[in-house]
């Protein structure tokens, strides 16, 4: 895709692209979205797909499907329930919660095989993560730092920093984990 001024957004039906946009309090998007510089708004809902080129910045962030930030996701909650592929450069948010519905239920990869889907789980690709409480699932990331840390089934972090609790999932892989006294970071910033 290039840099982040080359981002377009795909010509699909319902979708649509902007420019760098402040929009009033509520946005709701439906299938293929993007918007080539930074976005603010009250609170965001995407399903479908959405690509932001610069920084998002929202009280509340809700997103089913695939969503790529090449900046700063700055919100107080963050909500996703990731399929496909996800990249997103930062986030930054006092609740961040990602999870991978597909194999949220019993028998999904039983019913994958009898409807004859071969599709790969969701995935979370990000630099930095930090928040308050953070539950994240299928997300591979630089730094995880927060307050009560929980990583999810198919973690793979280089870093986490946690202030009170960390909770693994067997299948997270850790590199290294620090207890810290403070957050750098709660809810948005500036």
């Amino acid at each position: 895709m290039g840099s982040p001024e080359a981002v377009v957004p795909p010509p699909v039906l319902g979708g649509g692209g902007l420019a760098e946009k402040t929009i009033g309090t509520k946005l709701a998007l439906k299938g293929r979205n993007g918007v080539k510089g930074n976005l603010r708004v009250g609170s965001i809902m995407s399903q479908g797909g959405l690509t932001v080129g610069k920084d998002v910045e929202t009280e509340k962030f809700i997103a089913q499907g695939s969503v790529r930030i090449c900046g700063r996701l700055s919100a107080v909650i963050v909500e996703m329930e990731i399929k496909g592929l996800c990249r997103i450069k930062e986030i930054c948010a006092e609740e961040i919660l990602v999870r991978n519905r597909w194999t949220d239920f019993p028998g999904a990869k039983l019913l994958s095989y009898f409807l004859g889907v071969r599709r790969a789980p969701g995935k979370l690709l990000a630099g930095r993560i930090m928040g308050g409480d953070i539950y994240l699932e299928y997300a591979e990331a630089e730094l995880v730092r927060g307050i009560n840390v929980k990583l999810g089934p198919q973690c793979r972090i280089r870093e986490v920093y946690y202030e009170e609790s960390l909770d693994l999932d067997p299948a997270a892989l850790v590199q290294g984990i620090t207890k810290e006294i403070t957050t750098v970071c709660r809810g948005r910033q500036p």
